[in-house]
């Protein structure tokens, strides 16, 4: 049997089962393309007693591509499918923003075989001086973008597991939490302080306020610092 063309247009359907007389059958589904009208068909096959004789036929319908794809499906050509199928749903600024960053910071991914790129390569274009200029929230969504990319991979690909799963989501610098924490006037200050409790621990009561309704524990013990004065605010 000549090996088909599979279609990249929708999900590979998985192997599915049922019970008959408290035994599973087993048959799998696999969208083509027809090699001779170029038509895009499904083919299901009979039910198999055992999971493992049903995956043996579905690799002889389709030619057992893997060793092929692992040469031929580049990182490029999954992220040129990925980003026409992910455009229905995003406005051209976004879909101009993934295709200009994914050429930007992760250029030297784009020839390789999606089936050969370790996390360790993707850590190395991570490490490159431009993307390390970036804010934490870029990085972040750089970071949503080539697991979406290998997510897709996984799903029309048969890519085997998702690089991006063992990389973690950047963490704000210091510098960036301090931006975050909000300045407030003398007045909006003695407002707060008027809202609080002020018996004896007046700091105590104040601080834990703040920490359970506006900053984080670290924010909170910046905070705590000689500087604070209460009359002129923080």
């Amino acid at each position: 049997m000549h090996p088909v063309e599979r279609t990249n247009t929708q999900k590979i359907m998985s192997i599915q089962r049922k019970k008959v007389k408290s035994r599973w059958m087993y048959r799998w589904q696999e969208y083509y393309k027809d090699p001779i009208t170029g038509e895009r068909k499904r083919k299901s096959s009979k039910w198999f007693s055992s999971k493992a004789e049903c995956e043996e036929s579905r690799q002889d319908f389709i030619g057992d591509p893997r060793k092929a794809s692992r040469i031929r499906t580049s990182f490029g050509q999954v992220f040129t499918e990925w980003l026409k199928f992910t455009s229905k749903g995003n406005t051209p600024k976004t879909v101009k923003d993934k295709e200009s960053s994914i050429q930007m910071y992760f250029s030297d991914l784009l020839p390789l075989s999606v089936f050969d790129i370790t996390p360790t390569a993707i850590k190395d274009c991570m490490e490159n001086e431009d993307f390390q200029k970036l804010s934490t929230s870029r990085k972040n969504k750089m970071h949503g973008y080539l697991k979406s990319i290998f997510s897709y991979a996984e799903d029309f690909h048969d890519l085997p597991r998702n690089p991006m799963k063992t990389i973690p989501t950047f963490k704000a610098t210091e510098s960036e939490k301090l931006q975050e924490v909000q300045i407030l006037s003398p007045a909006d200050f003695a407002k707060l302080v008027e809202a609080v409790p002020m018996e004896k621990a007046e700091y105590s009561n104040l601080f834990i306020f703040l920490y359970f309704s506006i900053l984080d524990r670290d924010e909170t013990k910046r905070s705590c610092q000689p500087d604070v004065c209460r009359r002129e605010g923080i």
